[in-house]
């Protein structure tokens, strides 16, 4: 009759397993929200140029106004200040940026507005892609590999490529807003800003450095079954 010289070898075993398999259906269940998300962005990104063609037609031959949001930047001097709350501080003055929404008649600030989400969509929708790519390649079991890290590369180089990209969008779109608006003296005082995004900046770096170590961890990889 055999007998179990190292239960607690069996158990660890065991217990290995186990968290394998409950890894492995995280990833199929991550998997399958990625794949409802995709399919939703792929029926956004045609959808949503059809209605910017047919709220701008309708701009351009009913002259309505359509609200867009820009991202601006405004000013109240303490002279407003002072005019809205009465209390006279030439100290006192606000200041800030953020976005904005802004009823304008405009059919070019529409159409910057309109593409400067379409544009940030089919970003999302690459990165989305590649993040598909190493899931699907996880669930088959493989961790380590040349293609996720190629697919984490890409997307971390179209993370940074939009960090660039979008603060250059956020200002013209705010100027062909403000283009379209008939200057004011009343506060507050508006004109074109942008944001850099330090955050997704990291992201883009650290998505970069990741897929040299999942290239170093494929070499060891290969070395260590070569040496088996």
């Amino acid at each position: 009759m055999p007998i179990n010289d190292d239960p607690t070898g069996s158990q660890n075993a065991g217990i290995s397993d186990k968290g394998a398999v409950q890894q492995k259906r995280l990833t199929k269940i991550t998997k399958r929200v990625l794949d409802v998300v995709y399919v939703m962005t792929i029926v956004g990104l045609v959808v949503w140029p059809v209605v910017v063609l047919g709220v701008g037609q309708n701009i351009l031959t009913q002259s309505t106004s359509q609200a867009v949001t820009a991202f601006l930047g405004f000013r109240i001097d303490h002279n407003a200040v002072q005019a809205m709350t009465g209390v006279d501080s030439p100290g006192i003055f606000i200041h800030g940026h953020c976005p904005i929404e802004i009823n304008t008649p405009g059919k070019l600030s529409w159409f910057l507005t309109g593409g400067f989400i379409e544009l940030f969509a089919v970003f999302g929708f690459f990165v989305l892609t590649q993040i598909r790519a190493v899931l699907n390649s996880l669930s088959k079991g493989v961790s380590f590999s040349s293609e996720n890290a190629v697919s984490i590369r890409k997307a971390g180089i179209a993370i940074l490529c939009w960090q660039i990209l979008a603060p250059f969008l956020q200002f013209f779109s705010g100027s062909a807003v403000l283009s379209d608006l008939e200057p004011s003296l009343d506060p507050p005082m508006l004109y074109p800003a942008f944001e850099l995004n330090i955050a997704g900046f990291l992201v883009g770096v650290a998505a970069i450095l990741l897929s040299y170590i999942f290239l170093e961890a494929t070499s060891i990889q290969k070395d260590h079954s070569l040496t088996i």
